[in-house]
C-alpha cells in the first residue's frame, strides 16, 4: 500500500481526506511553519483555479500537548495535490507525492468518465424501450401511412371530415 493511501481517512459520508499534520513528514517537512508556506501557496493556487479553498482546506484543531494549541487541516485529495505542486521541489518526497496525486487524480477522472458513460448508455437503452413501445409504433405507423393516416386524421377530427363531405 502506498504511504499516502495508508494515511488517508474516510469520514462518515464516505469522503476521503488527509490530515495536514500526518501528511507533513511524508512530504519531507520537519516543522509546521515551513509546511504552512506550502499550504498557503496551495490555497492561493486553489483560489486562482476558481475553487473555494474552504472546501478543500478545512481548519481542524490539534490536540494540545501542553503548549499553545496547534493548527491542522483536513485536506481533500485536490488539496494534497496542490500542496505537492506548491511544495519545495528540491525534496524527493515532493516529487513522489506529485507523481502519486497526479496518477490518482487521473484514475479518479477516468473512473468518473466511465460512470457517466454507463449512465448515458442506460438512459439511451431506456429511451429505446420507450420509443419502441407498441403504442408508440401503432400511432407512428398510422400517421406515417398515407392510407391509414388520412382515416386516422379524419376520425380524430370529425369536424374536418364533415366539412369535407359538405363541400362535395
Amino acid at each position: 500500500m502506498n504511504i499516502f493511501e495508508s494515511i488517508r481517512h474516510i469520514n462518515e459520508y464516505d469522503a476521503e481526506y488527509w490530515s495536514a499534520r500526518e501528511l507533513m513528514p511524508h512530504l519531507g517537512y520537519e516543522n509546521w511553519q515551513n509546511f504552512e508556506v506550502a499550504i498557503t501557496r496551495a490555497k492561493e493556487s486553489c483560489k486562482n483555479a476558481g475553487q473555494d479553498p474552504n472546501e478543500h482546506f478545512l481548519l481542524a484543531p490539534v490536540k494540545s500537548t501542553g503548549g499553545r494549541p496547534g493548527t491542522d487541516y483536513t485536506l481533500s485529495r485536490y488539496a494534497c495535490y496542490l500542496i505537492a505542486q506548491n511544495g519545495d521541489p528540491r525534496k524527493e518526497e515532493i516529487a513522489l507525492a506529485q507523481n502519486y496525486f497526479v496518477i490518482q487524480t487521473r484514475r479518479q477522472e477516468k473512473s468518473q468518465e466511465l460512470i457517466e458513460d454507463h449512465k448515458r448508455v442506460l438512459l439511451r437503452e431506456e429511451m429505446k424501450k420507450h420509443n419502441h413501445s407498441s403504442e408508440y409504433h401503432k400511432i407512428k405507423n398510422a400517421w406515417d401511412n398515407p392510407a391509414l393516416g388520412n382515416h386516422v386524421r379524419q376520425t380524430e377530427n370529425p369536424s374536418s371530415h364533415n366539412r369535407a363531405h359538405q363541400r362535395r
